[in-house]
């Protein structure tokens, strides 16, 4: 390749462009990256509870994950809900007893109820 096969040229990069239907869509789009852009470029502070948090039931137990799933998460500055899963919150499953569970459920979900067409005329006569 020689020096005569070399062409300067005045390349000026193009726009972005968005493939989008409308105009409308680019500029919703648009916004939407420079909102995500200043979100991912905020620092994030953690917020932490002057006080440990002591529930009424034991964590990782099926009451705390009932009545009480959010106690143990913090609540970040930008809003995000963070929370630490350990290792006692996801034990005491016992799939062995979930799957007998699962099979003996599945049995009776074949099971045909009675008086489903009675219940839909009536529902009939009601809205009538």
């Amino acid at each position: 390749m020689a020096l005569a096969d070399v062409y300067i040229t005045d390349h000026q990069p193009k726009a972005a462009q968005y493939y989008t239907a409308n105009e409308a869509d680019s500029e919703a789009f648009f916004n939407y990256q420079t909102v995500l852009e200043e979100y991912v470029k905020e620092p994030v502070n953690r917020v932490r509870p002057a006080t440990p948090k002591i529930g009424k039931y034991a964590r990782g137990s099926i009451a705390q994950r009932i009545f009480e799933p959010t106690l143990y998460s913090e609540k970040l500055t930008n809003g995000t809900v963070f929370y630490d899963l350990l290792d006692c919150d996801i034990g005491g499953i016992q799939e062995e007893k979930m799957r007998r569970v699962y099979e003996a459920h599945k049995k009776y979900s074949d099971v045909v109820l009675e008086g489903d067409a009675d219940d839909d005329d009536m529902r009939k006569a009601i809205l009538e």
